[in-house]
């Protein structure tokens, strides 16, 4: 994943392609860690706490029982990309929700926008960029959007741009005309809830991943006594 989203370079031309690619950067952690997400939600019981302890470990009364607690501990961790990885998915993510975009990558993603759909240029185009860019940058909750904790006044660059992609896909223009504003507001109110469930399920995946680690730590003499390389071979090998 791109450590930065900043589309915009002084005096650089960036393509289309290259802008999508980084704009829309998060949502590949989607498919990219789908394998993690998935083994940290087969992981929820055994990484469960009440009162400060781990339930599992307290259920695990004998050698053998910790031993298969350790075993599903590892075998949930084996799914997951390294610490530092999920960490820095973690903080790109959250810049990537918590920064307003700059004028030059608005203007860069808003012109792109209608010059694919193939609005033709003029001075009403010109009044519908504006105005989409200061809603975009002025903008609150819409209703499409679930989640209550977008407290910025502002979509996310990586939400613009997947609403973009989503017009591109689908708006037949109407006599020339770009889709009403309401409509690409609502459209990036969707994607700034999606960007905040993967904020919501990296920040899990990490947690579990360390308490996974606390899990196998505490469970590591729960090993059998005799491994098969600590048996006598046997007298015909």
């Amino acid at each position: 994943m791109a450590d930065d989203l900043i589309l915009y370079s002084a005096g650089q031309q960036i393509s289309i392609r290259a802008m999508m690619s980084t704009a829309l950067a998060p949502f590949r952690l989607f498919d990219e860690l789908d394998d993690a997400f998935e083994s940290a939600r087969g992981a929820r019981d055994l990484v469960k706490v009440e009162k400060g302890k781990f339930v599992a470990l307290q259920l695990a009364t004998t050698k053998e029982a910790r031993f298969r607690v350790h075993c599903d501990a590892h075998e949930a961790i084996d799914w997951m990309p390294p610490g530092d990885a999920i960490k820095g998915h973690f903080l790109s993510i959250k810049k990537a929700i918590t920064t307003k975009p700059s004028d030059q990558d608005m203007g860069l993603l808003l012109s792109k926008f209608v010059d694919v759909l193939q609005i033709k240029p003029g001075s009403q185009v010109d009044d519908y960029v504006e105005a989409l860019s200061w809603k975009l940058s002025e903008c609150p909750r819409q209703r499409a959007e679930t989640h209550f904790r977008r407290r910025r006044q502002y979509m996310p660059v990586p939400a613009i741009a997947a609403a973009i992609n989503f017009f591109w896909d689908t708006y037949s223009s109407k006599y020339g005309r770009p889709p009403d504003i309401p409509d690409v507001l609502n459209e990036c109110g969707k994607h700034t809830d999606r960007l905040i469930d993967l904020y919501d399920r990296v920040d899990n995946l990490g947690r579990t991943q360390a308490r996974l680690g606390m899990i196998i730590k505490a469970t590591e003499d729960s090993y059998p006594d005799a491994d098969w390389g600590d048996e006598p071979e046997p007298s015909n090998y």
